[in-house]
């Protein structure tokens, strides 16, 4: 299971950050890695996320092919499984490999989870 949240970056811009449904985000190392503060970087409620990239919370995909939206994935998500993901309507998942997401998305593979 891969889940994505997505984030609003101040400056303008989405992020849509996936990892392992098991690990938690480290809201540090995912600014740090876009060059910026933590603060910069905000989890959009319900509307923000319905307007901005026309997807409801709770079915977020990694998968947006837009100019402004930037994808990140864990490095603890295995690349040799086909992953189960979020296909952007809730009633959809998305069967896919890391490999696959990565060159569809145009994404990066980074340390972006809570250390243990």
């Amino acid at each position: 299971m891969l889940k994505t949240i997505a984030f609003r970056l101040k400056q303008g811009g989405w992020i849509l950050a996936a990892c392992r449904g098991q690990d938690g985000l480290d809201y540090k190392k995912l600014a740090a890695a876009f060059g910026v503060k933590r603060d910069e970087v905000v989890r959009p409620n319900p509307d923000e996320l319905k307007v901005g990239l026309g997807i409801e919370a709770g079915a977020v995909s990694p998968v947006a092919l837009r100019d402004d939206v930037h994808v990140v994935f864990d490095t603890r998500v295995d690349r040799e499984q086909s992953l189960f993901t979020g296909a952007g309507q809730p009633d959809r998942t998305l069967e896919i490999t890391l490999d696959e997401l990565v060159r569809v998305t145009g994404g990066r593979v980074l340390d972006i989870v809570k250390d243990v």
